[in-house]
């Protein structure tokens, strides 16, 4: 919104953009810029047309460089943007004509970071030089929170000293990470009704994954139901190996099927992996993240209390 607003908006281009159903559904619900708001989705099922913004972020499902290519952007006009690359961004950012940022949290899912997207794309990668001006940077800068002060530093509203001590509450703050449940403008909220189709929508697809994978391994047996029963003609000590290995190659088995099935429906191997380790969803990860830093700000409290009572 802050980007709409602002007398000098940046255009925002959402690239690499492949949805299945699920994620279709969820951006849906909650990427209003693109489909409108309930109402207007409504609406427009009776007939109306939603218009997006003009200053609407574009979704593709193009990748960078051809973005920049049609935009006649060269590469040493990029930049990616990280708090965890090496070298700071400079007072001056007139060279640069466009900023990749990724909205994943480098702490979690470090196989994404920008830095080795950087790499891979042979661009350059900086950091905000805030930690030059105040600290307790955290390296988990939302997103947002980027693109504002890249903003307002790109056009000379502000310096990086002006900005770092502008956003300092945010910069430091344990409330304000990616993914967090916080209430701001750029930020959705902590929804029970979203959370609870999630759930289901996890336990829909954890459900189809072992029908699959069940069916699949059954069909085999069918067709070779003499390879379980030769695993127990040994006797002794061999036959509880050989039983152990049936068992083993059973598992792995099972194990390439789902992830084959997985490929089919537009499920990656990754996202089913993360089905299945997961204990807690997103949003409780970061309620229980919240609670522990409270609990934490109570104990400093507390100390800080008994000290003082101490010293008097």
């Amino acid at each position: 919104m802050t980007n709409w607003t602002s007398s000098a908006p940046f255009p925002v281009n959402i690239v690499n953009f492949f949805a299945d159903d699920t994620v279709n559904r969820i951006v849906k619900n909650q990427w209003h810029f693109l489909h409108g708001t309930p109402n207007e989705q409504s609406k427009e099922m009776g007939g109306g047309h939603f218009v997006p913004h003009p200053f609407a972020p574009q979704v593709t499902t193009r990748g960078l460089s051809e973005i920049c290519e049609r935009n006649s952007i060269s590469k040493d006009q990029i930049a990616y943007v990280s708090q965890r690359a090496i070298d700071y961004l400079p007072d001056n950012l007139g060279q640069f004509r466009a900023f990749v940022l990724l909205p994943f949290d480098d702490w979690e899912q470090k196989w994404l970071l920008p830095t080795k997207a950087a790499l891979a794309e042979q661009l350059p990668c900086y950091r905000l030089p805030l930690d030059q001006h105040i600290c307790d940077v955290s390296r988990n800068i939302p997103c947002w929170l980027v693109a504002n002060i890249l903003r307002e530093v790109y056009t000379g509203r502000m310096s990086w000293a002006m900005a770092a001590h502008h956003w300092g509450r945010e910069l430091t703050s344990f409330e304000y990470r990616p993914n967090s449940d916080q209430i701001d403008p750029e930020q959705l909220p902590f929804s029970q009704e979203l959370y609870m189709e999630k759930r289901k929508l996890r336990a829909q697809m954890l459900e189809k994954l072992e029908h699959f994978s069940d069916m699949l391994l059954n069909e085999k047996q069918k067709q070779n139901p003499s390879g379980e029963a030769a695993s127990y003609v040994v006797t002794g000590a061999n036959a509880i190996s050989v039983s152990e290995n049936g068992q083993q190659k059973k598992q792995k088995q099972q194990q390439q099927m789902a992830i084959r099935h997985a490929r089919r429906v537009g499920l990656t191997p990754a996202l089913v992996g993360n089905v299945k380790t997961r204990k807690y969803s997103r949003e409780e990860r970061n309620r229980r993240r919240m609670e522990e830093a409270k609990k934490e700000e109570e104990e400093s409290e507390m100390d800080n209390n008994l000290n003082d009572n101490n010293e008097k």
